[in-house]
C-alpha cells in the first residue's frame, strides 16, 4: 500500500499529447522512469487525434478522464502537451482536483493556471516553436507556456522549470526533445524525484 505522506511513492496519470496512436505516444518511455521510483502509473489514452480535430475532441476526452478518476481521492498528473489541455478542460468543466501536475511543453496559453492543482511544475523550453505557433489562436486554450513558462501573476503553487538551463541537466530544445533517449534518462529521474514532494 503506498502511504499519502510526503516523500512517499504516488499514484500518477499520464496523459499524452496529439498525434499519438494507441501504446505509441512519447509518454510511455516516460512511465518506466516512474515505476523505478516507486509510482504507480496509469497511462490514460484517447487515441489519435490530429491538431485540427483536437478543439472538437478535447472537451469529450476531459469528461472521459474525469470520470475515470472520479471516485479517486486526488491524484498526481503528467501531461505532454495537448495532454495538459485536457487536463485543464476536465478541472475546469468537470472539478477533476490533483496533488501535484508535471506539465511537458504544454500547449496552453501562458497565463492558465490549472483551478485545482495544489502544485504544478512546468517544462518548457524556448526553442519549442511548436507551441510556440499555437498561440496564434485566437479565442482558444492553447498557446504557448511549453514554450515560455507560466506567465501570469507570481503564484508560490507553481514552478517554472527552463529545461534549456537547469543546472547539472542537459538542455532541451524544441517540443519532443524531453524524451530524446540519453537526455529523457536525466529528465525522467528529475521529474519523478519532484513528485515525492508534497502538494
Amino acid at each position: 500500500m503506498i502511504l499519502d505522506t510526503p516523500g512517499s511513492p504516488r499514484r500518477i496519470v499520464v496523459v499524452h499529447g496529439i498525434h499519438a496512436r494507441e501504446g505509441q505516444s512519447n509518454v510511455w518511455r516516460l512511465k518506466p522512469y516512474l515505476e523505478l521510483d516507486g509510482h504507480q502509473v496509469e497511462v490514460f489514452e484517447y487515441g489519435f487525434v490530429g491538431a485540427l480535430w483536437a478543439r472538437f475532441a478535447n472537451p469529450g476526452v476531459a469528461r472521459r478522464l474525469a470520470a475515470r478518476v472520479a471516485i479517486e481521492p486526488p491524484l498526481d498528473y503528467v501531461c505532454h502537451s495537448n495532454g495538459a489541455a485536457v487536463l485543464y478542460l476536465a478541472m475546469r468543466d468537470h472539478g477533476l482536483r490533483a496533488r501535484r501536475v508535471s506539465l511537458i511543453n504544454p500547449a496552453l496559453d501562458a497565463d492558465i493556471r490549472l483551478p485545482h492543482a495544489a502544485a504544478t511544475d512546468i517544462y518548457y523550453n524556448a526553442g519549442d516553436t511548436v507551441v510556440g505557433l499555437a498561440s496564434l489562436l485566437r479565442r482558444h486554450y492553447w498557446g504557448r507556456m511549453g514554450n515560455a513558462g507560466w506567465m501570469g501573476p507570481f503564484d508560490p503553487a507553481i514552478t517554472n522549470i527552463d529545461c534549456a538551463h537547469t543546472p547539472g541537466m542537459p538542455p532541451l530544445d524544441g517540443h519532443l526533445d524531453f524524451f530524446t533517449p540519453g537526455k529523457l534518462d536525466q529528465w525522467g529521474r528529475y521529474l519523478s524525484i519532484r513528485h515525492r514532494r508534497s502538494a
